[in-house]
C-alpha cells in the first residue's frame, strides 16, 4: 500500500484462506513500523503465516 504525502492512513484488504480446521472467530492484528527513503515496511504476525509486504 502506498500512503501518499498528506494522507494520514491507507486501507489494506485481508483475505482469509479456508482450510479444513474447525476454528472459532479469529482476529487479524497488524503493526506497521515507520520507514524512510522508500525502504519497505512490513506487517508483523504473532501466531501464524503472513505473506504481505507493504512499501512506503
Amino acid at each position: 500500500v502506498v500512503i501518499g504525502a498528506g494522507n494520514p492512513s491507507a486501507n489494506i484488504t485481508i483475505t482469509p484462506v479456508d482450510d479444513a480446521a474447525v476454528e472459532g472467530n479469529e482476529t487479524v492484528m497488524t503493526t506497521v513500523t515507520s520507514g524512510t527513503a522508500g525502504l519497505p515496511l512490513y506487517l508483523t504476525c504473532s501466531d501464524g503465516f503472513l505473506f504481505i509486504r507493504a512499501s512506503k
